[in-house]
């Protein structure tokens, strides 16, 4: 496993410069860059920026897609939610939010994980819609199996004796187009 060392900051940051800001970020990130590790880690980046690209690989093997945008990384919304499948920017929505049979069109059972509440519609009213099959409520099928993969219980099951998880990531190259994979493995 590599560990970047980062150098001691020398400078108190309550109080930095913009410029001694910028400086220390430069310096701490140096180490990664010229690092064996930075040229695999930046084209994984790029995929960052796909639509479709990126998943979470669950115990039993299924692959949950999570949203990334074509052209665009959005810190507080790529790979840490679940994809809307018919969004692929960011800022540019093409729905009527008070259009309740677009809920069908735009939203499946993983809604409450999206990004954004793109409807003016009570959670009970898309689960209705969406979600009316779901065991547990508005926690889908996928969203209990990446919880189940990370060492959660699914109620009435056996409960898993470890609580240990390694994450794990591969880019899948046997299809037409590249996918990043990230695989938890419970020890």
């Amino acid at each position: 496993m590599y560990m970047v060392r980062f150098p001691k900051q020398s400078y108190n940051f309550m109080n930095a410069t913009e410029e001694e800001e910028k400086q220390s970020l430069l310096d701490s990130y140096e180490p990664f860059r010229s690092s064996s590790y930075y040229e695999p880690a930046r084209k994984i980046a790029q995929l960052y920026k796909q639509k479709g690209t990126v998943g979470f690989k669950t115990v039993d093997g299924t692959i949950v897609p999570l949203q990334t945008f074509d052209d665009e990384y959005i810190k507080s919304s790529s790979i840490i939610h679940i994809d809307i499948p018919k969004m692929s920017n960011y800022s540019f929505y093409d729905y009527d939010p008070f259009n309740k049979k677009e809920i069908q069109t735009y939203l499946n059972e993983d809604f409450i994980l999206n990004y954004t509440y793109m409807f003016a519609y009570d959670v009970d009213t898309i689960l209705s819609i969406v979600g009316k099959n779901n065991k547990h409520g508005f926690l889908s099928p996928n969203i209990i199996k990446i919880l189940t993969t990370f060492g959660w219980t699914e109620k009435g099951s056996k409960s898993s004796s470890t609580n240990n998880a390694v994450v794990n990531y591969e880019i899948a190259n046997n299809v037409k187009k590249k996918f990043f994979i990230i695989t938890c493995i419970i020890n």
